[in-house]
């Protein structure tokens, strides 16, 4: 409840004028309270059920002030108390998530992200698709599996590469059998595109393949689906941007990666997407994208993300990665320059697993560094 957005209404501490109805008809007042410790007991598991655990302690009729003493127990075998602080991550906002840190606190990484953040693509379900296998090459057409076995051609125009969870780490793709990506349907090009007569005529074989999950289709909960064509997507913000920074939304793991065009086998020059719970800063300048990724993958940011999550399950939203500071890239800076020179040269170890990575990445923290401690500039 700390660290998430929708805690905000738990955060609200010094709440004076909130009024409600109790199960007796009887309108109270909501005193304020100045929490002045908390402790985090997760690595206890007194539940003995894996849950997140804390205690807080407080005072009525009293204000919060900010920072408060913030304790985590270290487990059964110690049961050791570390000590932190705690404070909202937005000062001119009391609700906002806190950020847990000990030490000082990493303001210089707080501040304005200048970049937009999309989610990637969401088909709603998977069978009609993506997970997708290529299992013949048919000149225009290419046949097709997806996971259920369902067997048919459709048209090449259609299918794209995408990767998943699995295939993203940091500076590279590829999962632990070596598949960088997989495949899927890309039925529209535009959010809420209606391209049914286009479909029919023009991909008359893709058609009839998502013709076939029509009911399944239909089902879909989401009201997006309502009145658009009912294989109908969502996400498909800076779909075709040419770059990509890509990292996943669910865990903690701040590992970021630049992804562009790959050129499969099968369908040749294509875009590589990204799905839904990954998220992605657009961008069609290639050293831009290397700039925000070695900016992201240094170890300044990945300490600034641990005091916004504390490394938990939420994992790294859009709202969390908006708090870190990333300015705008300039192609004139020389810090900036030699951010993307690393992060291109990251890249390409990456592949090879070099030991040389470890220094690369020593060379960006002491950059990002450098950027952190200089005001912002306004290009």
């Amino acid at each position: 409840m700390y660290q998430i957005p929708s805690g905000k209404g738990f955060r609200n501490f010094n709440r004076v004028s909130n009024i409600y109805q109790t199960n007796f008809g009887i309108k109270k007042l909501r005193s304020p309270l100045r929490v002045f410790q908390a402790e985090d007991l997760t690595n206890e598991n007194p539940f003995e059920i894996n849950n997140q655990v804390s205690l807080i302690f407080a005072e009525k009729n009293k204000g919060t002030k900010y920072p408060i003493k913030y304790f985590k127990w270290t487990g059964e075998r110690t049961h050791e108390l570390l000590d932190y602080k705690a404070e909202p991550s937005d000062k001119l906002d009391a609700l906002s998530t806190w950020m847990i840190y000990n030490g000082e606190a990493p303001v210089k990484n707080i501040g304005k992200f200048d970049y937009t953040i999309r989610q990637g693509i969401n088909f709603g379900t998977r069978p009609p698709f993506f997970d997708l296998q290529l299992i013949l090459d048919k000149g225009h057409l290419v046949q097709i599996s997806n996971l259920d076995g369902k067997i048919k051609d459709i048209e090449k125009d259609k299918v794209y590469p995408i990767i998943k969870s699995r295939h993203l780490y940091k500076w590279r793709i590829g999962d632990s059998k070596g598949e960088r990506y997989t495949y899927c349907i890309l039925p529209q090009s535009t959010p809420t595109e209606k391209n049914e007569d286009e479909m029919k005529v023009k991909y008359p074989k893709t058609w009839d393949w998502l013709n076939d999950f029509r009911s399944e289709l239909l089902s879909r909960k989401s009201k997006v689906f309502v009145k658009d064509p009912f294989y109908s997507i969502y996400g498909l913000g800076d779909w075709d941007s040419k770059y990509k920074v890509v990292w996943q939304s669910m865990g903690f793991y701040p590992d970021f990666v630049v992804v562009s065009s790959v050129q499969d086998k099968v369908l040749g020059k294509k875009l590589l997407l990204p799905e839904h719970v990954l998220y992605f800063v657009p961008t069609n300048n290639e050293d831009e994208a290397h700039y925000i990724c070695a900016f992201l993958n240094s170890t300044p940011v990945r300490e600034t993300l641990l005091t916004l999550t504390e490394g938990g399950k939420s994992g790294i939203s859009k709202a969390i990665l908006s708090k870190v500071r990333l300015d705008k890239f300039n192609p004139h800076d020389s810090i900036h320059k030699k951010l993307v020179g690393l992060s291109k040269k990251a890249h390409g170890l990456a592949e090879k697993d070099a030991h040389e990575l470890d220094e690369i990445q020593k060379e960006i923290d002491i950059l990002v560094k450098q950027i952190c401690k200089k005001k912002p500039l306004t290009l």
